[in-house]
């Protein structure tokens, strides 16, 4: 299981940021519109000798002469990730994702789960050679910079992937999902898999699928009906057959209606946001394949991990400033219930003091 939390993280700050710069740019094309008719001939002439010389290769932008440096760029990356970060709330996120890593690590620690150098040099070679062979040359070293990370921090990268990975394995060599699970999920879960053989016939209203069906209800063939009506270029040539599908492969209101059918059944007009269907049902296939007992497993083992990590989670002794708050007004809370309660035992008292005292008089 591949985790990329921290690029994942500096991807996200990355995006609100580049938002960001594309309203300045839209504030800045505004500006310039306004003053580019009062430049003059001259300046245009500064723009062409500036667009005609080179960019350093320590630099991301020359203006009027002037080195906008990698270095400055970094800077600015860090200062505006960090503050578009806290603006969005990813504080308590970033946060949150610390200590997941840090409980996996310890556990992997205590259980002799350990990444060696050359596990990673290996991995970090093979990224490098697969973003270059895709990106052109010079791509990787491309993605550092506009992800403000270097080599070394995206070996760390690497060593966490691989770490959760084997964690993960450790895991589930020692916790296996059994055929049991699968079989007793997939009971649970029938109409997840559950898959149905159908062919149909689109037309744009109503009324012409009224006047289909009925036809299809006086004897004529479904397979000629949906050569002469259907509207599905994609299908209408083959009778309108569309193959065995699950009902997350269809829109809501066409798969409601086929997994309720009977096989040889014929629907009446079923609307969607496509126009008007009439639905033919071939086969009903609940049979579990290959394919989808290895998607099952697949899931139950990313939920029994998961349950673990929460575990790990909430074992942990872990403060943070939210849990101290909480716990500082906890005890507030508890100080000042224990005030009124005092109050109201010196209240009894008193009252009591006062009813002796009426006796003795």
């Amino acid at each position: 299981m591949k985790k990329t939390n921290k690029i994942l993280a500096i991807m996200l700050a990355s995006s609100m940021f580049l938002a960001a710069c594309d309203n300045q740019a839209a504030n800045n094309d505004t500006n310039t519109n306004k003053t580019e008719t009062a430049e003059s001939k001259t300046d245009d002439v500064k723009k062409d000798e500036n667009t005609t010389e080179k960019l350093p290769d320590n630099a991301v932008a020359l203006v009027n002469g002037e080195t906008l440096s990698k270095d400055q760029y970094k800077d600015e990356m860090a200062f505006y990730a960090s503050y578009l970060a806290s603006s969005q709330g990813a504080k308590n996120q970033v946060v949150g994702m610390m200590i997941k890593d840090k409980l996996v690590f310890d556990d992997a620690a205590k259980n002799n789960i350990k990444v060696s150098d050359k596990e990673v040099s290996d991995q970090f070679m093979q990224t490098v050679d697969n973003i270059e062979k895709q990106n052109g040359k010079g791509a990787f070293d491309e993605m550092l910079e506009d992800y403000n990370l270097t080599a070394e921090q995206f070996k760390e990268v690497i060593k966490k992937d691989i770490l959760y990975t084997k964690h993960q394995e450790w895991f589930l060599k020692n916790n296996p999902v059994s055929d049991e699970d699968v079989e007793k999920s997939y009971e649970e879960n029938k109409d997840q898999f559950k898959k149905v053989d159908a062919d149909h016939i689109l037309v744009e209203d109503e009324e012409t699928a009224k006047e289909v069906k009925e036809k299809l209800d006086n004897g004529a063939d479904f397979a000629e009906l949906a050569k002469e009506y259907s509207k599905d270029t994609g299908n209408a040539d083959k009778g309108g057959a569309l193959g065995e599908f699950k009902k997350a492969d269809m829109v809501p209101q066409f798969s409601e209606k086929a997994f309720s059918m009977k096989e040889g059944e014929i629907s009446d007009p079923v609307e969607t946001q496509f126009g008007w269907h009439i639905i033919k049902l071939n086969k009903i296939n609940e049979s579990l394949t290959d394919e989808d007992k290895q998607v099952l497993r697949k899931t139950l083992e990313d939920q029994k991990y998961e349950e673990y990590k929460n575990e790990l989670f909430e074992n942990a002794d872990i403060v943070t400033k939210e849990t101290q708050a909480a716990e500082e007004a906890k005890e507030n809370n508890e100080s000042e219930e224990s005030k009124d309660e005092n109050k109201k035992e010196e209240t009894v008292e008193e009252e009591n003091k006062n009813s002796d005292e009426k006796k003795n008089n």
